[in-house]
């Protein structure tokens, strides 16, 4: 039998976006308190405004996934400001608890 690991609860903020505005993305996460961030490149699927793909001749239509995981006051926070600069562009923002072994990384 092995010892279950104490974990830690967080919230993890996902955000898919066209590849052109992910650098504001990127500066707001970091602007809101949130200690790093995951990219994801080259994101497809089929959603409201129909098929979008990683493949597309010009790569600025591409959509990436960021990931930011952090404490719930700062991914309010970022869900709050996330809204304002995805008002005229294509985007996606979730949500969700998780829980995470090291603390002292979020």
């Amino acid at each position: 039998m092995t010892a279950e690991l104490p974990t830690h609860r967080k919230k993890k903020v996902e955000i898919v976006v066209e590849v052109a505005r992910a650098p504001r993305i990127l500066r707001m996460i970091t602007e809101k308190g949130a200690t790093g961030y995951t990219v994801v490149p080259n994101l497809g699927g089929k959603g409201r405004r129909g098929m979008r793909g990683g493949a597309d001749v010009v790569q600025v239509f591409d959509n990436v996934m960021i990931i930011a995981v952090t404490t719930e006051e700062i991914a309010r926070a970022i869900l709050a400001e996330s809204q304002s600069l995805l008002k005229d562009y294509v985007g996606i923002v979730y949500m969700s608890d998780v829980e995470v072994v090291r603390d002292e990384h979020f």
